[in-house]
């Protein structure tokens, strides 16, 4: 039996070492995808809420993501693809900064082929 998937999300263009610049959400605590961010709808940007995380007082927290505008069926279909995906570890790359582009290459990397391709850069805020 497989166990559940975490969603991987990371900002920085080298490695994490600072706060809100890398996340792994438990799929099961994703509540919701929406267009816009917090302040303002958007054709080019997308943001997921989920449950506040153990140990942070909060209730929720937020990944903001900006991509290619008119993306956001595409991204929701992606995003619901990985939390529903069968990968053997549970482990699903959503956005990394860090490894978004492969050595030698201007492809991005990810998990999720077609978000890897729209998504230029994520905001996350693990205390809403």
């Amino acid at each position: 039996m497989r166990g559940e998937n975490y969603l991987h999300f990371s900002t920085p263009v080298d490695e994490p070492n600072a706060a809100n610049e890398c996340i792994m959400i438990p799929a099961s605590s994703v509540l919701g995808i929406v267009p816009g961010n917090l302040l303002t709808p958007g054709l080019t940007t997308t943001t997921l809420f989920f449950k506040g995380l153990a140990n942070t007082g909060a209730t929720r927290g937020t990944v903001v993501m900006t991509h290619t505008s008119e993306k956001y069926k595409e991204l929701c279909e992606d995003l619901v693809a990985a939390i529903n995906s069968t990968v053997s570890d549970g482990f699903v790359n959503i956005f990394n900064g860090f490894s978004r582009y492969s050595p030698g290459s201007t492809s991005r990397v990810g998990d999720l082929p077609n978000a890897s391709e729209f998504i230029s850069s994520i905001v996350i805020n693990s205390e809403v």
